[in-house]
């Protein structure tokens, strides 16, 4: 892949098989970000509202908070004084 001027900015065009490993088309959002190595970028289809929503769900059932549970932001920001 080659970086290529357009307009003022940079762009990166994507591969046939990195578009289908991605799941994108064109117009949809996606996150770009520096990898955790140097000189890389992660590229990541942006999830929906909807995506959102369905794996919270999915969290909200593996990990139970207790009923009498309280958070107490005092305690939280405490610094073990």
């Amino acid at each position: 892949m080659k970086v290529s001027k357009w307009g003022n900015s940079l762009a990166v065009r994507l591969s046939a098989e990195t578009v289908t490993q991605l799941g994108v088309k064109e117009g949809d959002d996606v996150d770009v970000s520096a990898g955790f190595r140097e000189g890389t970028i992660e590229i990541r289809r942006k999830r929906t509202k909807e995506e959102l929503r369905e794996r919270l769900a999915e969290i909200r059932k593996r990990v139970k908070v207790p009923d009498d549970y309280k958070f107490d932001r005092d305690e939280a920001n405490s610094r073990g004084e």
